[in-house]
């Protein structure tokens, strides 16, 4: 694999501690990049049950807590507190207590997610000992299991943040650290609104145990699915690294630095540098012999128009293409517009429904095949 940094260097101190965890969860002696079969699917999936469960009970159990803190102040301090200095004592104890009860929860909850991604990644067949490729898939997951963003950088010479607007990010950034904390606090004024009887209003804390638990299992879940992708993807860019094999070294100059400059387009479009497009561009500049160190993301429709494609050049474009479009997960609609005006320009009619099932395909970690890519984008 070419050389991926910094997605693989200048670890932080939580994306280290992850890694380590990973380097002890993630041993097997199953073939790397294997399809999974259908006994390691359902194993995979009843860890992901049990692992949304279990989260679901710790937010409760976190909600249940905080509404005891509440209670308790409430009935020390009284219920009408006046003066600045009640207030203060008041809001620095429900403070201290909040941060307790918060920290133990994260450090549970983070605890248990890295087990169960390590154990995800055991089933899969990942063995950090094997080889970089597999390295960059199990950091890729323990970035995953922790909830850290990529690392805001090119890849492979393709930049996906070029047209993302610095306010996004920022607000990408913020929303996860507020979507607990600002769904619990509007809850509670619209119960308050609702609840005005002072015999209701002790209800008002305890209704917060719903909100944690939803959202513990919301947040999970995402992480989950994103585990899955990172440890599924990699199967599937093997698979298309074998059916463009024979292919590759076919293509003339022209046709190569078309399909870089469009699965760079991709790429840009979907606007995360996902560890699966690290992996999957460094392949294809490798399989198709490219003495060029990165790849150029200045993609031009009317190059593609203008190009005299051959059958071949056609069929690897749009296989790597359509690839490319669901290895993250679920795709961007600009993703797949693009996916749907190329293969226009190049004769072919597309279909969503077969684009539906190469998806599902890759994240149950059976692949991909010629059969199912040429089915998204068939002769017109």
């Amino acid at each position: 694999m070419r050389p991926a940094a910094p997605h693989t260097e200048a670890l932080n101190k939580f994306e280290r501690v992850g890694l380590r965890w990973m380097l002890g969860y993630s041993k097997t002696d199953r073939p790397a990049l294997s399809h999974w079969p259908e006994k390691v699917l359902k194993r995979i999936r009843r860890i992901e049950r049990r692992t949304l469960i279990q989260a679901s009970v710790l937010g409760g159990i976190s909600g249940l807590l905080f509404a005891m803190s509440e209670l308790g102040l409430q009935s020390w301090f009284g219920e009408d507190r006046e003066g600045f200095s009640e207030q203060l004592s008041y809001w620095a104890m429900f403070a201290f207590l909040g941060l307790l009860i918060s920290g133990a929860e994260i450090a549970v909850l983070y605890w248990r997610i890295l087990r169960a991604v390590g154990s995800i990644g055991t089933h899969a067949g990942l063995d950090v000992d094997r080889g970089d490729t597999e390295k960059m898939i199990v950091l890729g997951i323990s970035r995953a299991a922790l909830d850290m963003p990529n690392p805001r950088a090119e890849v492979h010479g393709v930049d996906p943040y070029s047209r993302l607007p610095r306010w996004k990010m920022i607000m990408y950034a913020v929303f996860y650290r507020l979507k607990v904390g600002a769904t619990s606090m509007m809850i509670r004024m619209i119960l308050r609104r609702v609840l005005a009887r002072a015999a209701l209003r002790s209800l008002i804390p305890f209704a917060a145990i719903a909100v944690y638990a939803f959202w513990n299992a919301v947040i999970i879940w995402l992480i989950l699915k994103q585990t899955r992708m990172r440890t599924a993807g990699p199967v599937a860019i093997k698979d298309l690294d074998e059916l463009i094999r024979d292919d590759c070294p076919k293509l003339e100059e022209h046709e190569r630095e078309l399909l870089f400059e469009a699965i760079g387009e991709s790429v840009i479009l979907n606007q995360d540098a996902h560890p699966n497009y690290v992996l999957f561009l460094g392949q294809l500049l490798d399989r198709c012999n490219s003495e060029a160190e990165k790849i150029d993301g200045n993609w031009e429709e009317s190059k593609l128009k203008d190009a005299n494609l051959s059958n071949t050049a056609k069929g690897v474009l749009l296989r790597c293409l359509t690839t490319a479009t669901i290895l993250r997960g679920s795709p961007r609609k600009d993703q797949v517009k693009f996916l749907e005006k190329v293969a226009d320009i190049l004769g072919r009619s597309f279909d969503g429904d077969a684009l539906d099932q190469v998806q599902r395909n890759v994240y149950e970690g059976r692949g991909v095949n010629a059969e199912l890519l040429d089915a998204v984008t068939p002769e017109a």
